[in-house]
């Protein structure tokens, strides 16, 4: 299971990469169900992270889905954003009967 100290996590957050420009980036749609399904393999501090750095890159059409073209797709910007959105509404809209945080 990731943790704040897993190399993927490390490797994810770093700036610096020998196969990855600094300058690449994209949504993270599929943490969603991480939160949604209970796994928790990623820290609240990941999904937090992400929805502030996302805020910086939203166009006139929305959240790109990632640094190659301004266009986005509405299931994965709401999927995207969903993490950001208070547990006690989560499970309101997704009817989780556990809690999500």
């Amino acid at each position: 299971m990731p943790a704040s100290g897993s190399p993927w996590i490390r490797k994810a957050t770093t700036t610096s990469s020998p196969t990855i420009p600094p300058t690449t980036w994209s949504q993270k749609y599929n943490l969603v169900w991480d939160q949604i399904l209970g796994y928790n393999l990623f820290p609240k501090s990941l999904r937090d992270s992400e929805i502030a750095f996302y805020k910086t890159k939203i166009n006139k059409f929305g959240l790109p889905l990632d640094s190659r073209e301004d266009y986005t797709k509405l299931d994965r910007s709401i999927w995207t954003a969903t993490p950001g959105i208070q547990s006690r509404r989560l499970q309101r809209y997704y009817g989780s009967h556990r809690p999500l945080d």
